[in-house]
């Protein structure tokens, strides 16, 4: 049925898409927040080029004067109409993914997309849109359709598997991003989620389920209330010469149907700087805490998206401190291709579920492979070693690992 749906999705969406240099003057001015371009001041323009650039649609973006004075812009589009390819592999786990999305849907710098993804053993779909500037150039709608299945896990500290069972989970999503200031910019974004869980077996032969003792918690409904805060930027115009801060705290909480209720907070800091010698230094810090609660709500942390080397769920807890850091390199810097070679070290350390991990760490080395001329093309390979395990683990995906 998934499969269905993407390929229909793909048959409707393929050729409604747009992808040449010709950009939708009102999407211009609507994301922009131009009112009268002749009577622009000069600051109002570099803010309106730094909006319009944030999209990631433009390569190059530029507010001029002709010959007979008169306002135009000048600009190189992206290749935004993208289909998604993509294996990313941890060392212990796989995630396939296959789908289309286009940034700059129908030359309207909204973003229309859907994807099939399989992780290990479960699949799922997923449709989405984000639209900006709706009423002002300070907004950003977006709709989220998911229809997830995961594979819960449970380790030992030696992340021997323990406990296994399967999560199908519906979820809608809507949320409102508005843009409270600029220089430094600050974003308050709220969200809520519908999310029906529904656990099982499925998929896993006896022999699985007899060996590590897994049982199905119970399902149910659940609406996810969130807002978050964030300040500061990353500004990615320039692809593997990234560079800016940006700090978040986040406010969510849990509600069922019967009661049941959780709640939490997390907090980021991320920063990107250029450092002597034309090499980079980025940092990644993230903690959070959870009261308790269902555990496919807990933090699950793995190799895919955390700590690279590890396996998926290797540790499952309620509250964490994590930090993830590199050093980069540009190699080759062309105007198609650039390759930037990276050395990384990640960190976490949890308050853990029994009998989880409570900490881990590793060490990376990898090559980027980047095409600055196509929306978000990142090719990331690694080799990792956790240290406490001393498990040596081969990982590649795209885009950076933050």
């Amino acid at each position: 049925m998934r499969f269905v749906l993407l390929i229909f999705f793909l048959m409707f969406c393929l050729p409604s898409f747009s992808q040449n240099n010709d950009a939708n003057l009102d999407s211009i001015f609507r994301v922009g927040g131009i009112e009268n371009i002749e009577t622009m001041t000069v600051d109002e323009e570099k803010q309106i080029e730094t909006r319009i650039r944030r999209t990631g649609v433009f390569q190059h973006f530029e507010i001029r004067k002709n010959e007979e004075f008169k306002t135009k812009f000048d600009y190189k589009k992206k290749w935004t109409s993208i289909p998604i390819f993509k294996f990313r592999n941890s060392g212990a786990d796989n995630l396939f993914t296959i789908g289309l999305y286009d940034s700059d849907a129908f030359n309207s710098l909204h973003e229309f997309g859907g994807q099939f993804e399989r992780l290990n053993k479960a699949n799922s779909f997923v449709a989405w849109s984000r639209l900006n500037g709706i009423f002002s150039w300070k907004n950003k709608f977006g709709f989220e359709f998911w229809n997830q299945a995961r594979d819960i896990f449970l380790r030992d500290e030696r992340f021997a598997l323990k406990e296994i069972y399967g999560l199908l989970s519906t979820k809608g999503v809507f949320f409102l991003e508005r843009s409270l200031k600029e220089n430094p910019l600050l974003r308050l974004k709220f969200q809520s989620e519908y999310i029906q869980n529904r656990y099982t077996q499925r998929g896993f032969s006896n022999e699985e389920r007899s060996s590590s003792n897994s049982y199905p918690p119970p399902s149910g409904n659940w609406i996810r209330l969130s807002s978050n805060l964030t300040i500061g930027e990353i500004d990615y115009f320039q692809p593997g010469l990234e560079s800016g801060h940006e700090a978040g705290t986040t406010l969510y909480t849990f509600n069922n149907f019967q009661g049941k209720s959780c709640a939490g907070i997390e907090a980021s800091y991320k920063f990107i700087t250029k450092i002597p010698y034309d090499w980079f230094f980025g940092s990644n810090f993230r903690s959070g805490y959870i009261s308790p609660c269902e555990r496919s709500f807990l933090y699950h942390f793995g190799g895919l998206f955390d700590v690279r080397g590890l396996p998926e769920s290797a540790i499952v807890g309620n509250s964490f401190f994590m930090n993830n850091s590199e050093l980069r390199k540009l190699l080759i810097d062309g105007n198609w291709s650039r390759v930037q070679f990276v050395l990384g070290h990640d960190l976490i350390f949890a308050n853990s579920v029994s009998p989880s991990a409570t900490s881990a760490s590793s060490i990376t080395t990898g090559l980027r492979f980047i095409f600055p001329r196509v929306y978000r093309l990142n090719i990331r390979t690694d080799v990792s070693r956790e240290y406490q395990k001393g498990l040596t683990k081969f990982s590649f995906g795209l885009q950076q690992f933050f």
